[in-house]
């Protein structure tokens, strides 16, 4: 599998030593969750740099075939460029998705076997019968949490019985930031009623940033 994207972390080498499988991928600064978890920073500030790279990213995913399936702040990454033009001096950020070792085809009868952090399931992988057929919509329910926990300043560990409930809906729908009510689109229990595309979440929370 080969998803290059400027969004996605770059694999430069894989090789296996002493019965240890090994990856050398770009280098990066710091993982996302270092930014929500930081004292006296504004995550929120973020939210729209952050969500233009990772959705990005993901319509460049699902548009190859595949689902990322494992979407989550110690999953993206920052990185940081100087850019130097006359006497401006300044950083550039960019937000890379990155450790694709879960993502499988879309159309890969297995591909959601895999056992993921309780908090991070969406409904459909508890009640696919309730909830609706399991698909890359649930990678659009785990950048919900993500742009969520940018909004709140930390992991929302979500039990099994609360997301059941739509309690992370709920929650993003009772927040006060102008991109809440494109957040909880994005974390509606109801996969037909979510939304449907990365590019769709990406056009609803760059008009929000507009306004």
């Amino acid at each position: 599998m080969e998803l290059r994207h400027p969004n996605i972390t770059f694999v430069r080498e894989a090789f296996e030593y002493q019965d240890t499988f090994y990856l050398i991928i770009e280098r990066c600064n710091f993982p996302l969750m270092q930014v929500i978890t930081s004292f006296g920073l504004e995550p929120e500030r973020w939210l729209p740099y952050v969500a233009r790279d990772v959705l990005q990213a993901l319509d460049y995913i699902h548009g190859h075939g595949y689902i990322h399936k494992d979407l989550h702040p110690g999953n993206v990454f920052v990185v940081e460029s100087r850019q130097q033009a006359a006497f401006i001096h300044r950083i550039v950020r960019s937000f890379k998705i990155g450790d694709l070792g879960l993502t499988r085809l879309e159309t890969d009868s297995k591909a959601f076997n895999t056992r993921l952090a309780e908090w991070m399931r969406p409904p459909e992988l508890i009640d696919t019968d309730a909830f609706g057929p399991v698909g890359r919509q649930v990678d659009l329910y785990q950048a919900g949490l993500l742009m969520l926990s940018l909004l709140l300043k930390e992991i929302p560990y979500f039990t099994i019985e609360e997301i059941v409930e739509g309690i992370p809906q709920a929650v993003a729908q009772e927040h006060s930031s102008p991109y809440a009510p494109v957040i909880s689109r994005a974390l509606c229990p109801d996969v037909e009623a979510r939304t449907q595309t990365a590019l769709e979440f990406w056009r609803e929370l760059s008009a929000v940033t507009k306004t």
